[in-house]
This record gives C-alpha cells, sequence and structure tokens, in this order.
C-alpha cells in the first residue's frame, strides 16, 4: 500500500494541504456541531491505516452490499460515539454517512495496529471481492483521495444504532421494552 499525496482544498469546506501522491487530502476539522463528523474525521486523522468505501445509494444498500464480504459487520457492537465496533476485530470502528446521492462506510483502526485488523478484516476482503458499484479507498493517517472525501462532506454522518437491524444497540435500547411487550401489555 503506498500513502496518497497533497492536494489543496478550495472554498469553505476548508480541506488542508496533506503530503503523499497527487489527489489526496486530510479532512477539514468540523465545528462543535457537527459531532459525529468530528468524530469520524478525528479516528481519521489519528488512523495508521483507514479505508473508505463510497457509493451511490443508501447507507442501507452499503451495508447490505458488504456484509457478505465482512463477515465483522452485522455481529458489529457500538461506541459511545455513534461509531460501530466491528464484529472479531473489535479494534476497527467504522462510521456510517448518508447523503442524497452517495454513502459511504469510514473504516478506521487505532494509531499503532498489532497485525492489522483492518487490513485482515476489511480491506483485504473488499480488495479481493469488490462490490460494484461501491468504491474502495484506503489510505494512512487521515489522507484519502478527495473524491472519498468529497462524499464524507456531502452526506450526514449516521450513528450505528440509527442504521437498520443495529437499532439493539441504541444507548439504553436494553433498558426499554421490545416493541412485542409493549403489544403484549396494551
Amino acid at each position: 500500500m503506498r500513502g496518497s499525496a497533497a492536494v489543496v482544498g478550495v472554498g469553505d469546506r476548508g480541506l488542508t494541504r496533506s503530503g503523499g501522491g497527487a489527489g489526496a487530502v486530510m479532512p477539514r476539522r468540523p465545528s462543535v456541531v457537527e459531532a459525529g463528523r468530528g468524530v469520524a474525521y478525528l479516528a481519521a486523522r489519528e488512523a495508521a491505516l483507514l479505508g473508505c468505501v463510497t457509493g451511490p445509494g443508501s447507507v442501507s444498500a452499503c451495508l447490505e452490499a458488504l456484509a457478505p464480504l465482512l463477515p465483522g459487520l452485522r455481529r458489529s457492537g457500538a461506541r459511545w460515539t455513534g461509531a460501530g465496533a466491528l464484529g472479531g476485530a473489535s479494534s476497527v470502528s467504522w462510521f456510517a454517512f448518508e447523503g442524497v446521492h452517495d454513502s459511504a462506510l469510514l473504516f478506521t483502526e487505532g494509531a499503532e495496529p498489532e497485525g492489522s485488523p483492518l487490513w485482515a478484516a476489511v480491506l483485504a476482503p473488499l480488495e479481493a471481492a469488490p462490490p460494484r458499484p461501491w468504491r474502495l479507498s484506503v489510505g494512512t493517517q487521515g489522507r484519502l483521495p478527495r473524491e472519498a472525501y468529497a462524499v464524507l462532506e456531502s452526506a450526514t454522518p449516521r450513528p450505528v444504532w440509527d442504521l437498520p437491524g443495529f437499532a439493539h444497540l441504541a444507548p439504553g435500547a436494553r433498558l426499554r421494552p421490545s416493541a412485542d411487550a409493549v403489544a403484549r401489555a396494551s
């Protein structure tokens, strides 16, 4: 794998120059109002390795396309930040972004991965069998191709528990009665 290079962002998006190959940018620093995006971008900046899957459609469509290739995806847990913790590789976090036209899943791992669980659990399977029309971008220390960050910037971050099949991970979900229990009590 090779590091990506620097490009200067223009306009009010605040992209910053980064080192590496042509066409790669660092994420901007979001405001406090954008907490979900801020957590994801901070994780990306601190990640030794990251991957971003982007493509046309909803986050649900992306999850459906990736689930057969990434068995840990449906077994994910949740972090308090709203990020997913990949099942079988809990040091790998993933963040969902849903846009009007394109959506993305951003995968990160800690600053010093041991044996790179992200590579083994996510990147290698996706490189071996790319899920069309979804595209995989790989980067290091926050650097991804401009196209990947453009999708992240135009999309809205969604906590894992707001995604289909992950509602049970919402804070306090185990404290709430199930829909069946509420129906029986009525």
